[in-house]
């Protein structure tokens, strides 16, 4: 089902932001386990064809075990919306600020949030998105649970707001729209992870090395969609070389990925860095696009 594709990625972001205490941490998997079916396919193309995405709970747990913690500096400022005069431009950080909403909601900066989600409305709207931002009323149901700190209700209703975005654009048959939004919300993580790292958080990296196995699935989609847009193919050529440095990680050399305990895996602290620079890099190349 292509609405999946999406609702993987909100779970992703949600999941993988903030140190929360015992009970957040309840009230989080229990959104979790209700707004999904733990599947490990997703149909991503439009001719149909489905390429096996590991499990999103499997993902989401992973990322919410990992303590990614608070670090203003690593949002995409608010301020930088009004550069993006395209359709690429704008669909790719409407993913960045999708990503920032949620890594601020999870870290309980609710000013920051519902700033990010006018942000997030405005550069929607100017897609064509404001069906979908208006629908059940979000808005009003974001800032009133906002209000009483419902931190499981605002992940419910984060996950909706995802879910009615593919439909609209599915509906106009922009599926490559909700890629691109994939990507650049997927591409954030993984950013907010890196600079994690660079605090000195050694223990993210279990995280961030697993999340980076869905690269050649995400690229796999680009490819199939490049003759929608003739921006993905930068696209294509940044995540590549992300890859690339995956590639290089001499821990996984010779592995099936899906077989490796990333969390008992020693990394070469040289790779990481490496890794993380060309991810910087990918993200940076977005937000200023």
């Amino acid at each position: 089902m292509k609405k999946n594709l999406l609702r993987f990625a909100a779970l992703i972001v949600l999941a993988s932001c903030g140190e929360s205490s015992e009970n957040d941490k309840a009230g989080i998997s229990d959104s979790l386990s209700n707004q999904v079916t733990d599947t490990n396919k997703t149909t991503i193309a439009d001719d149909g064809d489905e390429v096996a995405l590991p499990s999103s709970m499997r993902i989401a747990g992973i990322f919410k075990r990992s303590g990614l913690k608070y670090i203003e500096t690593s949002l995409n400022p608010i301020t930088n919306s009004k550069n993006y005069k395209t359709t690429y431009t704008k669909a790719l950080n409407l993913g960045v600020y999708s990503a920032d909403m949620a890594y601020c909601l999870l870290n309980k900066q609710y000013a920051l949030s519902k700033s990010y989600l006018k942000c997030s409305k405005d550069i929607g709207g100017e897609l064509g998105l404001n069906s979908a931002f208006e629908a059940n009323n979000l808005a009003q149901r974001f800032e009133a649970n906002m209000n009483k700190g419902k931190d499981d209700s605002l992940l419910h209703i984060i996950s909706d707001l995802q879910l009615e975005t593919d439909i609209v654009l599915e509906k106009g048959s922009q599926q490559h729209i909700s890629t691109i939004i994939f990507t650049g919300a997927w591409v954030e993580t993984l950013y907010s992870a890196s600079q994690v790292y660079k605090s000195g958080e050694q223990n993210i990296v279990p995280a961030l090395i697993e999340q980076l196995s869905l690269v050649d699935n995400i690229l796999s989609v680009l490819v199939k969609q490049k003759d929608k847009d003739p921006n993905i193919t930068s696209l294509i050529e940044s995540l590549n070389t992300i890859k690339a440095e995956f590639n290089n990680i001499s821990a996984l050399k010779g592995k099936d990925l899906d077989e490796v305990d990333y969390s008992k895996t020693t990394f070469n602290k040289d790779e990481i860095n490496k890794l993380c620079e060309k991810i910087d890099a990918a993200r940076n190349a977005i937000v200023n696009s």
